[in-house]
C-alpha cells in the first residue's frame, strides 16, 4: 500500500473540526542524527497541530514542503489544490530538536498548492509564505545547468524528522541519509503510477535506507564537488519504509514542470541557475554493482540546455521538424517520407503574437513545429508545442520505441467543461502514458493562475496500440478556464517505455469553439 510521508498525531478533535484525516508520513530508516547547523534550511511543519511534515526554507520568506501536507484534503490520499489556512501552520527552521525548541520560529502568511496537485499522482508540492524574512541560511531548488546533480545513481541527502521504522515512532533530533537516485525506468517498473515529469526516486535496491513516515516534503539535497549544496527533490511518498527494490518517491523540484511552471512563477528567488556555460560535477556518485561512491565526473551542460528534438512520421505519414525551445535556440528534424527543418524561437506565443506570461517565460519555450523532445531519464525537458495547424506529435527514441499523440484540433466549450479533451496516444511498445491539461501564457497571465496546468490524468503500463483517455479540467479551474473564450489549451503527454530508462514528450495544442 502506498503511504504519504506525514506524521499522524493525536489530535483527533482539530483535524475533525477541519473534516480530514491526518495519515501516516515518512521518516529516515537508516540514519543517523544530524549535527547542530549542519542543514539550517530544514523546516519542521506542523499542521493544525495534529499532524507533522519536514520542508526546506529556498529562499528568506518561503518554504518548500509536500503537497499532501498543505492541502486540506491531502492526508486522505485524495488531494486537491485547496490550502489549509496560513494559521494552521506551526514552521521552525534551522533547528534539530523535533520539539522545535531550538530553531527560529516563522509566521506563514499564505500557502500555495500547484493546480495539478492531484495527492500521490505528481505536483506534491506546496509552498508556503513567511510573514517575514527568516534569519536563517535558505538552499535554494537547483536551477538550469545544475541537471547532472540529480542524474541516476548521483548521491543525495534526504533529511527528515520523521520515523526510524515504517509505523514506528519519531527520534528526538533530526535525521539525515544518503540514498542514491534511482532511475525513472526502475521506478515505474515499482510504481504504476510513476509520474517522471514531477516525481523522481531514490534509494537502494538492497533497501535499508530511505525516508518514511514525518519526512513528507523533507529536502533531497545534492551538492556540487566544490561544496554548493542545492535542493533537488522533496519526499512524497513509498510503499512501506526502506524495502528491498523499492525505492522512496520524491517531487522532482529542479524539474521544469515544477521550478518553471510553478516554483519560478511563485518564488523566482528560490532558483539558482548555474552560470552559462558553467561545468557541473556532482560530489559523489554510487556504483550499484560494486556498490561504492567516487567522485562525480564534470559535465558541461548543452548549448541551449534543451533536449535534442525528433521527429519521425506522424501517423498519417508525414515527417515533421523538430522546433527549436528557447530563446535563439534552433532545432531540426526529418522524417521518414517528409521533413522539415527546426526553427529559431523567442519565447513568443505562436498563436496569440504576444509574448508569453511568466510561466511561459520560465522555461523559456516558444512554438515549435510537431515533434517531441527525447531525453535520458534525469534530465529536464522543455515542452515543444504542436502548432495549431498540425495537432499531431510523434517521437522515436533511439532505442527504436515510437510513440504518437493526437488531439481533436477542435473542442466544443461545452464538450470539454463536461467531457475534457480527447487525446489519442499511440505506442510501438507496451508504454505508461501520463497527460496533462494546459493552458497558454497569456491566458494564465490573465486569470492569475498559479501553474498553466489545469487537469492531468494518469493511464498504467498499457500494451503496444492506441489508448484514448480524456484529460478533463481540475474541479477548482473547471469554471475559470472552461468558460474563458480566448483560452488555448495544449495536451501535454509523457510516455515511458516499458522497461527502458527513455521517457518522451509529445504536446499538441487545441481550441474550444461554441458556448
Amino acid at each position: 500500500m502506498l503511504a504519504l510521508r506525514s506524521l499522524a498525531r493525536a489530535v483527533v478533535v482539530a483535524a475533525a473540526a477541519l473534516a480530514t484525516t491526518a495519515s501516516p508520513a515518512a521518516a529516515i530508516v537508516g540514519g543517523t542524527d544530524v549535527p547542530g547547523g549542519k542543514y539550517p534550511s530544514t523546516a519542521k511543519v506542523t499542521i493544525i497541530s495534529a499532524f507533522g511534515c519536514t520542508g526546506t526554507l529556498i529562499a528568506p520568506q518561503w518554504v518548500l514542503t509536500a503537497g499532501h501536507c498543505g492541502s486540506l484534503t491531502g492526508a486522505t490520499g485524495y488531494g486537491v489544490p485547496i490550502a489549509f489556512p496560513p494559521q494552521a501552520f506551526a514552521v521552525t527552521v534551522g533547528g534539530v530538536k523535533a520539539n522545535g525548541s531550538d530553531g527560529e520560529k516563522v509566521a506563514v502568511d499564505r500557502a500555495t498548492i500547484p493546480t495539478g496537485y492531484l495527492a500521490v499522482d505528481g505536483y506534491d508540492v506546496t509552498l508556503l509564505h513567511l510573514a517575514s524574512a527568516a534569519k536563517t541560511t535558505p538552499t535554494p531548488v537547483a536551477g538550469r545547468g545544475y541537471e547532472p546533480l540529480w542524474k541516476p545513481n548521483v548521491l543525495t541527502d534526504v533529511v527528515g524528522f520523521g520515523t526510524t521504522s515504517s509505523g514506528g515512532s519519531a527520534p528526538p533530533i533530526l535525521q539525515e541519509v544518503a540514498i542514491p537516485v534511482v532511475t525513472d525506468a526502475a521506478c515505474a517498473d515499482r510504481y504504476s503510477g510513476f509520474e517522471p515529469m514531477t516525481q523522481i526516486c531514490g534509494g537502494y535496491a538492497e533497501g535499508g535506507k530511505d525516508s518514511c513516515q514525518g519526512d513528507s516534503g523533507g529536502p533531497m539535497y545534492s551538492s556540487t564537488a566544490d561544496g554548493r549544496r542545492l535542493l533537488v527533490g522533496a519526499t512524497s511518498y513509498g510503499n512501506g519504509c526502506a524495502r528491498p527494490n523499492t525505492p522512496g518517491v520524491y517531487a522532482r523540484v529542479a524539474d521544469a514542470p515544477l521550478r518553471d511552471d510553478f516554483l519560478r512563477v511563485n518564488a523566482p528567488e528560490a532558483i539558482a541557475d548555474a552560470p552559462a556555460g558553467a561545468v557541473t560535477t556532482p560530489a559523489l556518485v554510487y556504483d550499484p554493482a560494486t556498490k561504492t561512491t567516487s567522485s562525480g565526473t564534470p559535465v558541461a551542460p548543452p548549448a541551449d540546455r534543451s533536449p535534442t528534438a525528433t521527429s519521425p512520421p506522424s501517423e498519417s505519414g508525414t515527417g515533421a521538424g523538430g522546433g527549436g525551445a528557447g530563446a535563439g535556440g534552433t532545432g531540426a528534424g526529418t522524417g521518414s517520407t517528409g521533413s522539415g527543418s527546426g526553427s529559431s524561437t523567442t519565447g513568443t506565443d505562436s498563436t496569440t503574437g504576444s509574448s508569453q506570461s511568466a510561466a511561459s517565460k520560465a522555461d523559456g519555450s516558444g512554438s515549435s513545429s510537431p515533434g517531441a523532445a527525447t531525453f535520458p531519464a534525469g534530465t529536464p525537458v522543455r515542452l515543444p508545442t504542436a502548432t495549431p495547424s498540425s495537432p499531431n506529435a510523434a517521437v522515436r527514441t533511439p532505442s527504436g520505441f515510437r510513440a504518437a499523440l493526437a488531439v481533436d484540433r477542435r473542442t466544443r466549450r461545452s464538450t470539454a467543461r463536461n467531457r475534457g479533451v480527447r487525446a489519442r496516444v499511440r505506442c510501438s511498445s507496451a508504454c505508461t502514458v501520463t497527460l496533462r491539461l494546459r493552458v497558454d501564457g497569456p491566458t494564465a497571465r490573465r486569470l492569475r493562475l498559479t501553474s498553466r496546468t489545469v487537469g492531468r490524468v494518469s493511464t498504467r503500463t498499457v500494451k503496444s496500440g492506441r489508448t484514448v483517455r480524456r484529460v478533463r479540467f481540475s474541479k477548482a479551474l473547471l469554471r475559470r478556464v472552461g468558460s474563458d473564450r480566448r483560452a488555448v489549451l495544449s495536451v501535454v503527454v509523457t510516455v515511458l517505455a516499458r522497461g527502458s530508462r527513455e521517457a518522451s514528450v509529445l504536446s499538441a495544442r487545441a481550441r474550444m469553439t461554441g458556448a
